[in-house]
């Protein structure tokens, strides 16, 4: 399914829905800040031990987080993360996130986490390059709002 087709079932199955923001956006922002700082203390022992599972949710938790806070700030939520990746990337198309890099990270986020699949050395150095893209985006854009 194309992007707006998803964002159109959310929105039809009330899993993106317009909420006023309860402190909720600025918590998010906190606790991805505190996720982040940690991240930049334990990347390398992790990468050293070859932990790409725990690495992976790690960032996948700090790009989630700083989406979440964005959108609540807006005064939205979504219901889940696919979710909450179409509404980011319907309605900041400026941020230049691609649709096909989130949903492929949270299959795969899903994949490791819940059903045990594997990620080796290889594809998590080909993942690096986008985390660090939407991270950095996400930074950037909710140090706007804050």
């Amino acid at each position: 399914m194309d992007l707006e087709r998803i964002y159109d079932t959310c929105l039809m199955d009330g899993r993106i829905i317009d909420k006023e923001d309860d402190g909720m956006g600025k918590s998010c922002f906190t606790q991805a800040d505190l996720d982040l700082s940690s991240w930049k203390e334990i990347s390398g022992k992790l990468e050293g031990g070859k932990n790409y599972g725990l690495m992976l949710a790690v960032r996948y938790g700090i790009i989630r987080g700083l989406a979440r806070g964005i959108l609540a700030l807006e005064g939205a939520r979504a219901a889940d993360d696919q979710a909450l990746f179409a509404c980011i990337c319907i309605r900041h198309p400026g941020y230049e996130l691609h649709w096909e890099t989130l949903e492929g990270l949270r299959l795969l986020y899903h994949g490791v986490l819940n059903e045990g699949k594997e990620l080796g050395a290889e594809r998590w150095n080909l993942l690096k390059l986008g985390l660090e893209v939407c991270t950095l985006t996400l930074i950037s854009e909710s140090k706007k709002l804050r």
